[in-house]
């Protein structure tokens, strides 16, 4: 597994869609927004594409609104991140995200 470098914000919106925005990044195969359970190597590779957004282009100073898959929810994502399904890549984490 390769490890790229992305970076920008991310808010959620509410339960079904979030927003990027100052976003840079280079473009990749098949990039897209990937959630897992937990941050461990075997949760993170079986983790699950959490929209059908594509990132295969180059980003820079970005700002878009995603929407969720109509199967994902925030409660199973504890671990968000942007992976390249050919190259088995990642792209970059986003922070473990923690629940109140």
């Amino acid at each position: 597994m390769t490890r790229h470098q992305a970076r920008g914000f991310l808010t959620i919106i509410d339960d079904c869609s979030f927003r990027i925005s100052q976003f840079d990044m280079l473009s990749g195969s098949d990039v897209h927004f990937w959630g897992s359970i937990a941050p461990d190597f075997d949760n993170f590779t079986n983790g699950f594409m959490i929209s059908d957004y594509k990132l295969n282009e180059t980003y820079k100073n970005a700002s878009f609104s995603v929407n969720l898959s109509r199967n994902v929810t925030w409660d199973r994502i504890r671990v968000l991140s942007i992976f390249d399904l050919l190259t088995e890549s990642e792209f970059g984490p986003c922070n473990p995200l923690k629940w109140v």
